[in-house]
């Protein structure tokens, strides 16, 4: 389901107090369409993130960086 956002669970949670969370999810689907990252290329500083977690609340961030490396140049 590309509306489904995972998290590395071995790292901190969404919304906790330090460290950084992981996140991983689908850009886009050739059957499904438009997934939960769709519009992440078109952050940029300062704007809202939010984040809906499981217990119904959300966690509220604000982009500082954005990094663009292609995926031909992942390690």
């Amino acid at each position: 389901d590309v509306s489904t956002v995972g998290w590395y669970r071995f790292g901190p949670a969404p919304g906790a107090d330090t460290g950084s969370s992981v996140l991983s999810g689908h850009v886009d689907d050739r059957e499904q369409g438009r997934g939960a990252f769709y519009r992440l290329s078109d952050l940029e500083p300062g704007d809202p993130v939010e984040v809906d977690l499981a217990d119904g609340s959300v966690a509220a961030y604000r982009v500082t960086d954005v990094e663009r490396i292609a995926k031909e140049e992942l390690p």
